[in-house]
């Protein structure tokens, strides 16, 4: 087939063969494990009055953006709000029965076939007493302490406000605060 062809025209057709192929990979590689692209804002089913919160969800839903919700409202109200989630979505590091606070970013994260602690962060204003022991040093009164804090204060505002309640000094909130979130 190639018998008439000469050296440079094979290397060109091979090169062709190359970039079309790393091409298509790419285009798979970012069509299974990049993120949406940007934040949809959507109205919620109810106004932003006295009775309601504005939740941002994003992650592995269908529809990223802004949700007016009920006080009543859970995540999975949020997510259904949001379109739903996508394939790809791991539900099993979500607390679909919590009750969303008003400002809460609320991300559904994706599974990842590499490692599924890969840039993972534990958000200290709504991880479980279980999810809160996995922070490195903290053991269960201070993951009790951490949830009486959020409760009583309506959440932590920053990183640093964890040396409020006691237990971390500096150097310990620099050792994990790679490792946390409050958002």
């Amino acid at each position: 087939m190639f018998d008439n062809v000469g050296n440079e025209q094979k290397l060109m057709i091979a090169v062709l063969i190359i970039a079309i192929i790393i091409g298509s990979g790419v285009s798979l590689f970012k069509k299974y494990f990049s993120p949406p692209s940007k934040p949809i804002v959507i109205e919620g089913k109810n106004s932003c009055d006295s009775n309601g919160i504005v939740v941002h969800i994003s992650g592995a839903v269908r529809k990223c953006g802004v949700y007016s919700l009920s006080n009543e409202d859970r995540v999975v109200d949020a997510i259904k709000m949001a379109g739903g989630i996508i394939e790809r979505a791991d539900l099993d590091k979500v607390n679909l029965a919590e009750k969303p606070k008003d400002g809460q970013k609320i991300i559904i994260p994706y599974k990842n076939a590499a490692s599924d602690n890969a840039g993972a962060t534990i958000n200290i204003n709504s991880a479980d007493e279980s999810q809160l022991r996995k922070i490195q040093g903290v053991g269960p009164n201070t993951a009790k302490k951490i949830i009486e804090y959020r409760e009583k204060n309506g959440g932590f505002k920053t990183i640093e406000d964890l040396k409020k309640i006691g237990g971390f000094g500096a150097k310990k909130l620099e050792k994990i605060k790679g490792s946390i979130s409050v958002f």
